[in-house]
């Protein structure tokens, strides 16, 4: 077993994992979605060989919008999301279940 870089020659095998898959998991669109990541990957993507067959796909997504998480405002909210989650639970032998 072996992780490598996606290269486009995969693509016919990436399509067919995803069609096994498709009737539990994944919607009827995502398969066009998939089909569109493939051919303009939005970052990098991999697959995992057994011996020369690739038997998994994966990768994951640059896109400035998940950077934009982090700016004040939206820190703000979510460090007090965790205060208040914190403040709220109730101590489990004496002291909260973190630090």
């Amino acid at each position: 077993m072996a992780v490598r870089p996606y290269r486009p020659d995969d693509r016919a095998a990436v399509l067919a994992i995803f069609d096994g898959n498709a009737a539990h998991y994944f919607g009827a669109g995502d398969r066009g979605w998939l089909a569109e990541t493939l051919d303009e990957p939005d970052g990098p993507a991999f697959v995992v060989t057994v011996g020369a067959q690739v038997a998994a796909f994966g990768g994951y997504e640059i896109w400035d919008h998940y950077n934009n998480l982090w700016t004040p405002p939206a820190a703000r909210l979510i460090f007090r999301h965790r205060l208040w989650m914190r403040k709220s639970m109730r101590p489990v032998r004496g002291r909260l279940p973190w630090p």
